[in-house]
């Protein structure tokens, strides 16, 4: 049925409606979400990683697959953690200790996170007690010898003690000099006095109490004091 004139002209008003439904909610819906991922690693409130730009041949962390040119690479703990955007980096924050794992390299040595870590109060003042138990332990091993005390004692005393048992030895009366140092042949013991030197007879030069000949010329001396060297010698030959 042919439409009149009229209807024609009221055509375009009857359209209008349909095309206002249409264009609506075109123009009204929301942007789409970014998928640009952020700059920043967050794991519950706290940043744990900046991100990096990418290298070719980076392969997301949790699915093994190569990541895309909007897909983010963080430096996490030392780390490169390429994971895609969406869904895997959900799962990455959702369980960051693990995934780090199973890129770190493997022992305690090696450890990104453990090479950081402070160095506890107990093995500072272990260290500390051990360094002062060496110094003190030799400083009572030398007072002992001074003293004729035995040393090996007096050493472990100020191994263990430190500085307690380097007071403990400035307490302690010598000892007897005449027996120590003990499992030495009494031949070689330090002399407790010295003598005075003796004249050679051809030169006149002073000579040493026990000398066999003159340093000086030369000459045969005979010798008024017995040497530490020559009580040794006849003790090895009895």
């Amino acid at each position: 049925m042919p439409l009149t004139s009229r209807a024609m002209n009221k055509a375009p008003w009857l359209l209008l409606p349909l095309a206002l439904l249409v264009v609506l909610p075109v123009s009204a819906a929301p942007d789409a979400p970014s998928t640009q991922a952020p700059d920043e690693l967050v794991v519950d409130g706290k940043t744990v990683g900046q991100r990096v730009e990418a290298r070719p041949g980076e392969t997301c962390l949790v699915c093994r697959e190569p990541i895309g040119s909007n897909d983010p690479v963080y430096r996490v703990q030392g780390q490169r953690v390429a994971v895609h955007s969406g869904e895997h980096e959900q799962t990455l924050r959702g369980r960051l200790s693990y995934w780090l794992a199973q890129i770190q390299p493997r022992g305690a040595l090696f450890s990104a996170e453990r090479s950081r870590s402070s160095l506890s109060r107990f093995w500072f003042f272990a260290g500390l007690y051990v360094l002062l138990g060496v110094i003190f332990a030799g400083a009572a091993a030398h007072l002992a010898v001074q003293k004729a005390l035995p040393p090996i004692p007096w050493f472990f005393a100020g191994l263990l003690l430190n500085a307690g048992g380097y007071l403990i030895l400035l307490t302690r009366a010598p000892g007897d000099r005449q027996s120590f140092p003990a499992g030495i042949p009494a031949g070689l013991q330090k002399v407790p006095r010295t003598y005075d030197s003796s004249l050679c007879p051809c030169c006149g030069s002073p000579l040493h109490p026990a000398a066999h000949a003159c340093a000086d010329c030369g000459s045969e001396v005979q010798p008024s004091l017995e040497s530490e060297a020559d009580r040794w010698r006849k003790q090895r030959l009895s």
